[in-house]
């Protein structure tokens, strides 16, 4: 069995395999109280992995060392570990048929010395890293030119060009001069023959009230 931590086309393999190896699987089931039913367990989703290694970096060589390239530097680890924390890494122990090889990131690391040589013994922590995705999906922006005809109201174009009236206070809204001019000069017009059809005509709403011929709207959703 051999530990690696890999980072990009660098790597380090442990060089003594570890005298404990704790891997943390848990999932965030939540417990809930329900009025009349108890306790129910509510089924989450997988919490992020971790793994706790326990070893030493050897400070010379040992019959028993799986790689001995730098043991007479157990520096030379740490250093390694120190540079590589805040970086994406992968964790591989061989002979595991991939199951535990996973990114991560370093969680935690600690080391200490004894008095009887000069080996550096650690504990590593490494945990699972997932990149953040999102998978929202941004709604397409439709545009609409459009000319009004006789007959038309800012519900109707709404629904006939935008797929739903509930868009009219916002076709006004992007083409309030264009619509706001061509309703004065409605008005106008109407005052001529009638001056209480034109009074009754200002005051609709001018989502309903039916437009002039010829104002171009833009409309965006």
């Amino acid at each position: 069995m051999e530990y690696l931590i890999i980072n990009g086309e660098d790597s380090i393999t442990l060089p003594i395999n570890p005298s404990a190896v704790t891997v943390e699987d848990s999932w965030k089931n939540e417990e809930v109280d329900i009025n009349k039913i108890g306790l129910i367990t509510l089924i989450g989703k997988r919490a992020l992995r971790s793994v706790t290694l326990e070893s030493f970096f050897p400070a010379q060589e040992y019959g028993f060392a799986i790689h001995t390239e730098h043991c007479d530097d157990p520096f030379f680890y740490i250093r390694k570990l120190s540079e590589w924390r805040g970086q994406m890494l992968t964790f591989t122990m061989t002979e595991t048929d991939n199951y535990i090889s996973w990114p991560c990131v370093i969680d935690d690391l600690q080391y200490g010395f004894r008095e009887a040589d000069d080996d550096i013994f650690y504990t590593l922590r490494l945990k699972e890293y997932k990149q953040a995705a999102s998978t929202r999906k941004m709604p397409d922006t439709k545009k609409v030119i459009y000319t009004t005809k006789k007959g038309d109201n800012l519900k109707s174009i709404a629904k006939k060009k935008l797929g739903k009236s509930s868009y009219a206070k916002k076709a006004y809204n992007q083409n309030k001069s264009a619509i706001d001019k061509g309703v004065k000069r409605e008005v106008k017009r109407i005052k001529k023959k009638d001056p209480a059809k034109a009074k009754t005509y200002k005051l609709q709403s001018v989502l309903t009230k039916k437009l002039p011929k010829g104002i171009k709207l833009t409309m965006k959703v």
